[in-house]
């Protein structure tokens, strides 16, 4: 524990009490000591701040970096809807074309089976046996 000397408190030294074999013994401290001390820890509190300076610049660079990414991103993401939808359009275009091709099929086959009819009738009212082979 430093403490100004008692008997002078206006002397520039300080004195520091430490344990010497068991017995408190009070040595005395310079102001030039007690400076450097301080200007050692400054320094030390210097270099710890600038580490943390920079580490927070490196953090800024890699948040700058990953608000590229992301805005890269979010522009693929829009890209890959455009396509989707692209895509889903096409896929509305050729299901629209399979509905009609299924409702024409369905009429040329209901058209066939009554042509079919009408032969195997004007073949029963001609005398001619027909024999269908399907």
């Amino acid at each position: 524990m430093s403490a100004i000397n008692p008997q002078n408190p206006n002397t520039e030294h300080a004195y520091d009490e430490t344990c010497y074999n068991g017995y408190m013994v009070k040595a005395q401290v310079t102001n030039e000591e007690i400076l450097s001390t301080l200007s050692q820890f400054a320094d030390s509190v210097d270099k710890r701040f600038d580490k943390i300076e920079d580490d927070i610049a490196e953090l800024k660079s890699d948040v700058a970096e990953l608000k590229s990414d992301v805005a890269e991103l979010k522009s693929d993401v829009a890209e890959l809807k455009s396509d989707v939808n692209r895509i889903y359009g096409i896929l509305d275009t050729h299901m629209s074309r399979i509905e009609t091709l299924i409702q024409e099929t369905k009429v040329q086959a209901h058209q066939q089976a009554r042509l079919e009819r009408w032969i195997f009738q004007l073949a029963d009212q001609a005398g001619v046996h027909l024999k269908y082979d399907g």
